[in-house]
Order: structure tokens, then sequence, then C-alpha cells
């Protein structure tokens, strides 16, 4: 679906409209990859993202968006600042050995191409789960809110609340191992029972 960047978005963004939500998630992280994939490892450059768009929305709701038409380069203006920030903190920390350029290895590149694949799977099988049941997991694990916050934002006691949380992670985990499950080893399943 298409949404243009003016102020009805950010106000909707702003309200938490998980299908704008969503739209921005995903049209920002396939932007910032497309920045950021000639000079960062993934692992790196799925870091830089999460953090820009965690910024971004945090911005969006204290109002810091003075001219919603300039969303964009608002959002890209906060992913340079991200990638200034790791900079100057690898100037002031001393690279750990493994992360020489020259001892670097193909099982590094492989483990990092496993974990975008794993976090792909699971965003798909998270929009995929109920309105419900995803905004609940988003909130507690994603957000970190409290879980008193939750209880009042859904209108549960907190030990239905703990059954809640427990029925959606055991969905996610069955939707996620739908997804992925012909990557897992055999020996894997034992430890699921």
């Amino acid at each position: 679906m298409f949404y243009p960047f003016d102020a009805e978005y950010v106000r909707r963004l702003r309200g938490g409209e998980p299908d704008v939500q969503e739209h921005f998630s995903l049209f920002f992280a396939e932007r910032l990859q497309l920045k950021l994939r000639s000079r960062y490892q993934v692992a790196d450059m799925e870091d830089i993202i999460q953090e820009t768009l965690l910024r971004a929305l945090l911005k969006i709701r204290d109002e810091s968006l003075r001219q919603p038409e300039s969303f964009g380069a608002f959002v890209f203006g906060i992913c340079s600042r991200v990638c200034q920030e790791g900079v100057r903190v690898r100037k002031l920390e001393p690279l750990p050995e493994e992360h020489s350029p020259f001892l670097q290895n193909s099982d590094n590149q492989e483990r990092d191409l496993i974990a975008a694949e794993q976090r792909r799977a699971l965003l798909h099988a998270l929009r995929g789960m109920e309105d419900k049941d995803r905004r609940m997991l988003t909130a507690r694990f994603f957000e970190e809110r409290p879980k008193e916050e939750l209880c009042a934002e859904f209108g549960v006691s907190p030990s239905y609340l703990r059954v809640c949380l427990f029925r959606a992670k055991k969905t996610l985990k069955r939707r996620f191992l739908q997804k992925y499950d012909k990557h897992r080893k055999p020996n894997d399943e034992k430890k699921d029972h």
C-alpha cells in the first residue's frame, strides 16, 4: 500500500496504527539496507537500521519533526548520526582481534546471513499473528514496556497478561519454526519437547 509522507502519515505513525508502523519499518528498512550495504557487515547494518527506526519513532512521538514533508530526509539524517556515533565509538575502543579484516572468515559471514534470515522469518511470523497478540509481544519484548502498562492498555489482570504472553509466544514460535524449520538440525527437535 502507498502512503505519502505528510502530516497525516506522521499523525497516524505517532498514534501507533499497526499498518502505518509496518509500512514505516518495511519501507525504511529496505532503503536503509541499500544505503548501508556497501559499508557495513549484515549484523552491524541490522543494528544501525533498528537503532535508526527506534530513534525516528521516538522523535515522532515526542513531536520533534517540524516538517512532515521532509520525513524521508529526517529518517536518513538519523541514520547518518547513528553511523557517525558508531564510528566515534570504534575509534575510542580498540577492535578485538576477531574483528580484524585479515582474520575474518566465511563462518562470520555465514553466521551473519543466518541471523538475517532468522530475523526475516521472525518478522514474517510476527506479521501473520492476530493483531492483539502481535501488539502485546511487540510492546513487551521489543519496546520493553512494563507489565503494568500493558495490563492497563489491554484491560487484563497481571496473571491473565502472563497467560496471553505465553500463548502468543507459543504461537510465534510455532509460526517461526514453520518458516525456518528447514534450516534446523534434527537434534534440535528433541530439545523442544
